[in-house]
């Protein structure tokens, strides 16, 4: 599971550099393809940002304690509802989660 997310995370970051450079290439030129594709870039960036974020979740709905957030934030007594909102326990996990608020 961990390596799922963190493959996903990858695919985001370049999705992202990709997408800011079409975004500034665009821009300058005055291309409409590569703003274009640029939106495309910022949807595909919104989807796979969703899906690692739905991964977190995930784990902590299964107490997968492999994660270090989920080992640290939750246990094995704890209910679903507050398992899930551990993942804004934490800081890296709040910003996360803010990010994915601000798609």
């Amino acid at each position: 599971m961990a390596t799922a997310g963190y493959v996903v995370l990858v695919i985001a970051i370049v999705a992202a550099i990709c997408c800011a450079i079409a975004t500034v290439v665009g821009f300058r030129n005055k291309s409409g393809g590569l703003t274009g594709s640029a939106k495309l870039g910022a949807m595909t960036l919104a989807a796979l940002y969703t899906i690692a974020l739905a991964i977190i979740l995930y784990a902590f709905a299964t107490k997968d304690f492999s994660l270090k957030i989920v080992s640290e934030h939750s246990s094995l007594d704890l209910p679903l509802m507050y398992s899930l909102s551990a993942v804004y326990a934490d800081k890296a996990g709040s910003m996360f989660f803010w990010g994915w608020l601000i798609l």
